[in-house]
């Protein structure tokens, strides 16, 4: 079942789609014939959903735009690709901070451009010296900007392609430094002639005083602030002091049942069976604080789930993976945690690190009809502000799985969100019987990243759903692949990496790291 179409105003863009191959949401690129070694291209996202309110089961294939911008003020804004046209447009014939907010709507990504209703930038400039004037530029601009000394001003990148760094300057000072502005960090002295970092520091404070003068970057909501001061003029953000402490706990044995109720006579009264039991075994949680850090390490060396419901295919659903190189005494999860113990409205996260060992998965329909009554959202949205991490960084190694699935007959007795979970199943994603099928999904590397907890699960979730819907693809042998994986973190950290098995197509040689690494 393959259709092709075409564009109605340009007929010489076509392409062909293969309905049965198509799962979920994919792309597909309409490109011109080549004319003077150029070629139009239009991509468009495709999404497969069902229609269940029809008397007859059918599916509805949707073709959208893939990217969308939206511009949500009352300013007519230029729109062009980077790099493309490059004399056309001036950055720096913009003087006002503008916002895009960009979600993910099925096969689309909508760019909402506006201006924003608070007065909140990405950056802001204090400038705390005494009698001290400086000037400021974005490095590899040299467009330089002055503050006074005890100013204050709002900033944003004047170049986006350059380095995210602001290079400072003060004549007075015989002051010249690059400092980075996404990495939150405590005050910190200048130091004189030190080039290799970049720094030129010397004449009128030499000695103590030299030491007294310096920098720091902190987060106030969604906005870094670099300050230039003295360390008595610095942030109040103060270092909790005391005796290191240790914590040490130790739990050899830990089970969670999920029980259903069964109801096989109805003269007797019902009674609880287990659907699945979760075992962990031999938990290991240490923990040191001392003045400067708090260190966490959590090591479990056993998880398993296994099924227990009468007439369940697989007896294990997840298990570790063992092969010749497994080592019984490895832990199948590893998390280290380093915090900043700093009394601030932002959690400074020194390093958060998550290893987990190669999983056996083993899904049957049956088993996740019976765990569908125990998903439920909350009736309504928290509208209270969520506290925000910064994230020094943040890493999830590769995870690797061997998989099998192994779908089901449908019931009459199903709920409705049973009925919606199978036609997900079946009609839009349209997973197949899969046996033993090895799934790598690519870890993240995260640095210098302001965000809340919720909004770090739910990027790593649409990180890891990439990949599966990807290894579904793959199992049906269908060419097809989910729209372009884009980095979901580039608007709110400093940089993001896709971690991934086989450096070999693109292999970054970065120190004390061994896995390949991809931008």
């Amino acid at each position: 079942h393959k259709i092709q179409f075409m564009l109605l105003e340009e007929k010489t863009m076509d392409a062909q789609l293969n309905l049965d191959l198509l799962s979920g949401l994919t792309q597909i690129d309409l490109e011109s014939q080549e004319l003077f070694g150029l070629r139009d291209t239009m991509r468009l996202g495709v999404s497969l959903r069902p229609e269940l309110e029809e008397n007859v089961p059918s599916q509805t294939v949707s073709f959208r735009p893939r990217y969308i911008l939206c511009n949500e003020s009352e300013t007519p804004i230029a729109i062009r690709q980077c790099y493309v046209e490059l004399d056309t447009i001036s950055y720096n014939s913009f003087g006002e901070f503008a916002a895009i907010h960009t979600v993910e709507d099925g096969s689309s990504i909508i760019l909402h451009f506006h201006w924003p209703t608070l007065t909140e930038t990405p950056y802001r400039i204090e400038n705390f010296l005494r009698d001290a004037p400086i000037t400021y530029y974005q490095k590899g601009s040299y467009v330089s900007e002055n503050l006074g000394a005890g100013s204050i001003v709002n900033y944003v990148w004047d170049d986006l392609t350059l380095p995210h760094k602001l290079v400072i300057q003060s004549d007075d000072l015989h002051l010249l430094h690059e400092i980075n502005l996404d990495k939150v960090r405590p005050w910190k002295p200048f130091r004189r002639n030190q080039l290799s970092r970049g720094l030129v520091y010397y004449g009128r404070l030499m000695g103590s005083d030299a030491l007294k003068l310096g920098y720091e970057v902190y987060a106030v909501g969604i906005t870094r602030v670099l300050r230039i001061c003295e360390l008595s003029e610095s942030s109040k953000v103060n270092r909790i002091s005391g005796r290191g402490a240790k914590f040490r706990l130790r739990i050899s044995y830990f089970s969670i049942q999920l029980l259903e109720k069964t109801e096989e006579d109805v003269s007797e009264q019902s009674e609880c069976k287990p659907i699945i039991i979760a075992k962990l075994e031999n938990i290991n949680w240490n923990a040191v604080s001392i003045d400067r850090y708090k260190c966490m390490e959590l090591r479990i060396q056993s998880l398993s789930v296994d099924e227990k419901w009468a007439g369940a295919p697989f007896s294990a659903m997840l298990r570790q993976h063992r092969s010749e190189k497994s080592n019984a005494d490895d832990h199948i999860i590893c998390v280290s945690l380093v915090l900043l113990p700093l009394s601030s409205h932002v959690k400074q996260v020194k390093s958060l690190s998550i290893l987990l060992q190669p999983l056996d998965l083993n899904v049957d329909e049956g088993t996740l009809m019976k765990l569908v009554p125990f998903w439920r959202r909350s009736l309504s949205e928290s509208t209270a502000p969520r506290r925000q991490y910064y994230f020094d960084r943040f890493e999830i190694h590769p995870i690797k799985i061997v998989a099998s699935f192994l779908p089901g007959e449908s019931d009459y007795r199903y709920s409705s969100a049973q009925e919606t979970l199978r036609s997900l199943i079946h009609s839009v994603i349209k997973v197949p019987a899969i046996r033993r099928k090895t799934v790598e999904l690519n870890g993240v590397l995260v640095t210098h990243a302001l965000i809340t907890l919720r909004e770090l699960a739910v990027k790593c979730a649409q990180h890891y759903s990439w990949y599966v819907m990807r290894a579904v693809y793959i199992a049906k042998g269908s060419p097809l692949l989910p729209p372009d994986f884009a980095s979901l973190f580039d608007d709110l950290a400093s940089s993001s990496l896709d971690v991934f098995f086989d450096p070999s197509s693109g292999f970054l040689n970065l120190p004390n790291m061994t896995l390949g690494k991809k931008k």
